[in-house]
């Protein structure tokens, strides 16, 4: 199993949700880790028309994975605030704080590793988040047409795990 695979069975585990295909089709996240290959390309097109206009879905990308975070309306809706993240891969503005389109078409070149963990950790609140859905990977700046990781996300992922981790504090004696 390469690190792709790995990654994805993981992020699968973690989400135990319905992913679409590009049929239309359902299936459940373990099928999905099965046949990686199946995992649903969304293009920035459509991914800019889920941003809610008269109470449609509202979808999000952060480091090129696509999530359903229409039952966050109440955040998500809108042009103020967390509204920019809607329809559009934002990752930037994640670890920034600055909620403008301008941040949101900006790279992630400038980051350190450690801003790049800060960015990991919030894509992980939408893996975890029992109310948000994975729906597939962004066909662009991270994810090519097929949904491989491109060298950018490559390059990403590599800052990341340069980064030690805390070991666990022992028992005190």
């Amino acid at each position: 199993m390469n690190l792709q695979n790995l990654a994805l069975f993981v992020t699968c585990l973690c989400s135990k949700q319905l992913l679409c295909r590009g049929d239309g089709t359902e299936k459940t996240a373990e099928d999905e880790c099965k046949d990686p290959s199946n995992i649903r390309i969304v293009s920035e097109e459509e991914l800019s028309g889920k941003v809610s206009k008269l109470g449609d879905e509202i979808w999000l990308a952060i480091l090129g994975e696509v999530y359903d975070v229409s039952a966050g309306s109440e955040y998500y809706a809108g042009e103020d605030g967390y509204g920019v993240f809607a329809g559009r891969d934002c990752s930037l503005s994640f670890v920034t704080g600055d909620f403008t389109l301008e941040e949101c078409a900006k790279g992630l070149d400038e980051l350190t590793a450690q801003q790049l963990v800060s960015l990991d950790q919030w894509k992980s609140f939408y893996v975890k988040h029992d109310k948000y859905e994975f729906i597939g990977r962004l066909e662009g700046r991270f994810y090519d047409k097929e949904g491989n990781p491109t060298t950018e996300m490559e390059d990403v992922k590599e800052k990341i795990a340069s980064v030690p981790r805390k070991k666990p504090a022992e028992g005190k004696s």
